[in-house]
Formats: C-alpha cells, sequence, structure tokens
C-alpha cells in the first residue's frame, strides 16, 4: 500500500509543478509541433535520391530534437522558457542525441529483423514494451547526461525500476498518441485537418514530456527509502 501512497504523492507533486510550469513551456511545444508535422510528412527524394534522402531527413530529425531538448532542458531544470539557450542547442546536445539515435535506429532494425515472422500482434506487443523501455532517453540525455548505449541501458533500467511511476505513464501516452494518429489518419497529405491533429498531438506531448522530465527528476534525485524518509510516503 505505501508504494501506491508514494506512486500517487510523486504524481500530484510531478503534475502541480508541471501546472506551475506549463506557460515556460510555449518553446518546447513550438519545436515539438515543428518535429510532428516533420515525422508525419512523406518527403520525396526520387528514385536515385531515396538513400540520401533518408540520411538527410534523419539528421534534420535529430537537429530538431536537439531544440526539443534544449528547450525541455530549460523548464524542467531551470523553470524558463529557454529562448536565451536555444542557440546552444546544437552545441550541447547534437553529439549525444545523434550517438543515441544512431543506436536506437540499430536496435529498431534488430527488432524488425528478429520479429518478421512472428504474428501482427505479437509483433505488436514487442514494440510497444521496446518503446515503453526506451521512454526515458531523452530525460537520461538532458538531465542526466547520458548518450548512446548507455543511455539505452539507463533508460530501460530507470523504466524497469519505476513502472508503476513511469512506465505506466509512458504506456498512456503512448496509447493516446497512436490513437490519435490511427483515428485522424495523420499520414494523410498535409492539409487543414492534419494541422490540427498535429496541433492536438503537440499540445498533448509538451505536457506529457514536461510532466515526465518532472516526474523523471524527482524519481531520479530521491529513491523510494529517501522518500519514505522525506515523508512522501
Amino acid at each position: 500500500m505505501s508504494k501506491f501512497k508514494d506512486f500517487l504523492v510523486v504524481s500530484k507533486i510531478a503534475f502541480r509543478e508541471t501546472i506551475k510550469k506549463l506557460n515556460k513551456s510555449y518553446m518546447v511545444f513550438i519545436f515539438i509541433l515543428i518535429n510532428t508535422i516533420f515525422e508525419n510528412n512523406q518527403f520525396s527524394f526520387g528514385v536515385v535520391g531515396n538513400t540520401i534522402g533518408g540520411i538527410v531527413k534523419y539528421f534534420i530529425g535529430v537537429i530538431i530534437s536537439c531544440y526539443v531538448v534544449q528547450s525541455l532542458s530549460s523548464v524542467v531544470k531551470y523553470g524558463n522558457t529557454g529562448k536565451s539557450s536555444l542557440e546552444n542547442s546544437i552545441g550541447n546536445f547534437f553529439a549525444p542525441m545523434i550517438e543515441t539515435m544512431f543506436w536506437v535506429y540499430l536496435l529498431d532494425m534488430f527488432i524488425n529483423l528478429l520479429l518478421v515472422n512472428f504474428p501482427g500482434k505479437a509483433r505488436m506487443v514487442v514494440v510497444l514494451i521496446i518503446q515503453i523501455l526506451l521512454s526515458s532517453i531523452y530525460e537520461q540525455i538532458y538531465l542526466n547526461g547520458r548518450s548512446g548505449i548507455n543511455a539505452i541501458v539507463e533508460s530501460a533500467t530507470f523504466v524497469k525500476n519505476n513502472p508503476l511511476h513511469y512506465g505506466l505513464y509512458s504506456l498512456i501516452f503512448i496509447i493516446v498518441e497512436l490513437y490519435l494518429s490511427m483515428r485522424y489518419a495523420i499520414s494523410q497529405p498535409m492539409g487543414i485537418n492534419k494541422i490540427i491533429v498535429c496541433l492536438i498531438i503537440g499540445l498533448i506531448h509538451t505536457g506529457f514530456m514536461l510532466f515526465r522530465g518532472i516526474l523523471f527528476k524527482h524519481l531520479n534525485e530521491h529513491s523510494y527509502r529517501q522518500r519514505k524518509f522525506m515523508g512522501w510516503s
């Protein structure tokens, strides 16, 4: 019962702090919206240019993610919008982001090859579990200073050690975002309806990323025993 109470108390603290910092998170929203639109559009580079185009898209995605992470770092760690530190986004996070996303890409490719003959539902379950285990990668990068394989291992370990406090929220968000994407056919060509859906997903994603960062910070800085000693549970 004490662990469930701890879950409620930590969630309440994280929600309360998230609400207080929402007005500082508009830069986070802007870059998450850009990333949402970018990731959900098909770019045609022609038959010859597909490989090069894929690489270019990969690098652009990493660069956008650097700005997302820099903005999150400013809000979660310092409680400011991060406008003044945006120029440092590439310098601070490009190297750890490119290294980490490279290993995530290899892991995804390996999992896809491994599951190629599995039933569709089984593949979906495995992919969902992998997404949950990797859900704290951004926090590992901008709050813990991890990168590459280390960030992946630490993310999986953190989620495994906090299945209720952190894993449950990650599962809920993944399901919500997947539902919105499938329900409103976000893979369709750009139009007013798609822009509205991207705005909705961007707002939800922003709130969740902010909440998740604050939650991660509290869980990472204070163990369950420390929280009990502090009277949290």
